[in-house]
């Protein structure tokens, strides 16, 4: 029978795994997210210069026309260009890492919890914790997998690389907090068991 101490370095050291691959999955995320708005830039710069090219072929009123309308038209343009890297960083990947952060707090308070004999007390925060980081994680991987962009096989990729560390991550958490009180609990049966074989055998 596995001890009490096992389970609690497996689940351990799953969840180190998980960070890891969370980490590399963010990463990749992050770098795919820098290419998308590159290549919508490029897009709007091409745009823009087209536009002037064909302007600049019209005749003197088109161009006046056109000289005193270009401001609006390139603030139009960088602003589409910034709602976008909004769209495509901020919101898709900042939840991301800030659910990456709160998975690192749990990962250090799981050992503390462990180690100062309070599990029982704090395994239903903990585990309520995991379980909302998952959901959260499913929530945010599976809008990202399902957004069509330049890359698209690079996102879903990345996202599912994402989603596997923190179904991981879950997975540890849950056996951790499950199975390690049945564990202690037994060991705990064994050692009064053994208690008192020891004193029949001193009577």
């Amino acid at each position: 029978m596995v001890s009490a101490r096992g389970v609690a370095y497996f689940a351990l050291l799953v969840s180190l795994a998980s960070a890891v691959v969370c980490v590399v999955g963010l990463a990749g995320l992050q770098s795919v997210c820098q290419d998308d708005i590159d290549s919508l830039v490029q897009s709007l710069s091409q745009r823009t210069a087209a536009v002037e090219a064909a302007v600049a072929a019209a005749d003197n009123s088109t161009v006046a026309l056109f000289n005193a309308t270009q401001p609006p038209f390139r603030n139009f343009a960088s602003t589409l260009a910034q709602s976008s890297s909004f769209m495509t960083c901020a919101k898709r990947y900042s939840l991301s890492w800030w659910a990456w952060v709160l998975q690192v707090v749990s990962l250090i308070a799981t050992p503390i919890a462990l180690t100062g004999g309070r599990l029982p007390a704090m395994g239903l925060p903990l585990l309520l914790a995991t379980t909302a980081l998952l959901v959260m994680q499913t929530e945010v991987c599976t809008r990202s997998m399902g957004l069509r962009s330049y890359s698209p096989a690079g996102q879903s990729g990345w996202a599912s690389t994402v989603l596997a560390g923190f179904i991981m991550a879950a997975a540890s958490s849950w056996l951790l907090i499950l199975s390690l009180p049945q564990q202690l609990r037994a060991e705990e049966r064994r050692r009064e068991q053994l208690g008192a074989l020891a004193k029949e055998i001193q009577l």
